[in-house]
């Protein structure tokens, strides 16, 4: 890495109420992943010890796709996905969660029965 990057460096993006951690490559770039949960603009700023990023501030919006967006990916963005945005499967704003949410009650409650154990366990 050249001078002005450290041998560990560091990033955070600051996005609301998240802190999110960067993921140093080894090559000098580092990686900040954020996932929107809501179609609209977010205002963000990087910390770190990367003098390069520290401070800098910048915004990302969020839209959500048309229906027939997932009908026809990119083949510039060969990793790049959605959820179905059909609204028959939307649940208000999130686009596809009736998909995961039909078992979201028998998830919760099967996960309610384990945590039930933990506080009363079987003596042997």
């Amino acid at each position: 890495m050249g001078n002005d990057i450290p041998e560990q460096p560091e990033a955070v993006l600051a996005v609301e109420n998240q802190r999110l951690p960067g993921y140093a490559l080894g090559d000098g770039t580092i990686r900040l992943r954020f996932c929107p949960k809501a179609a609209k603009a977010y205002d963000f700023t990087i910390r770190g010890n990367v003098a390069a990023l520290d401070g800098k501030t910048g915004g990302i919006t969020a839209f959500v796709p048309p229906p027939d967006m997932a009908l026809r990916p990119s083949p510039q963005l060969p990793n790049w996905w959605t959820d179905d945005p059909s609204e028959d499967v939307a649940e208000g704003q999130h686009i596809g969660a009736k998909t995961v949410s039909q078992w979201r009650e028998a998830f919760l409650g099967d996960f309610a029965t384990r945590m039930d154990r933990c506080k009363n366990p079987i003596s042997p």
